[in-house]
């Protein structure tokens, strides 16, 4: 007869044992059902405004194919805009704040990803009567720019 695994295993340890396993198993559920809440950040290789590097900004992609990008730019709002490369267009979320989620905020951004109160998060859309900014999107392939709110030119090459 073959030992069982937990039964080589002192009484104490394998409680503690049935507990992480029971908690990893918790919490793989959870993250699996909160799946479309979450955007990995994405390592584009070169992201400029108005045609100067800017390095501070973030890149995230959704499980839809959305982009989400944060550019932290001084004096400005800080944006975050939700680009839908499929269907071009550019909607413009409220504030991001990096690590805190404030009222009437929709995103938590932690090192490596973003989290979204909403599987599909909406926002204002460009070219619209709320904004009347034209985004101009042009997607080729590995890059793709936009006209921001503040109406400055945003290139970014994955």
């Amino acid at each position: 007869m073959r030992p069982n695994f937990l039964g080589t295993i002192p009484r104490k340890r394998k409680k503690i044992v049935m507990a992480i396993t029971t908690m990893t198993i918790l919490i793989g559920i959870s993250f699996l059902f909160s799946w479309p809440h979450w955007w990995w950040k994405c390592s584009p290789s070169y992201i400029s405004i108005d045609g100067k590097p800017f390095p501070q900004a973030k890149l995230y992609r959704g499980s839809a194919g959305s982009v989400l990008f944060y550019a932290p730019i001084p004096d400005e709002t800080n944006l975050c805009y939700i680009i839908n490369l499929q269907q071009s267009k550019v909607s413009v979320s409220n504030i991001c704040t990096l690590m805190t989620i404030h009222a009437g905020g929709k995103f938590l951004v932690i090192p490596g990803a973003a989290y979204s109160l909403e599987s599909n998060p909406l926002g204002i859309p460009m070219n619209s009567s709320k904004i009347e900014v034209n985004p101009r999107l042009i997607h080729t392939g590995k890059s793709f720019s936009f006209t921001s709110f503040s109406k400055r030119h945003m290139k970014i090459d994955i």
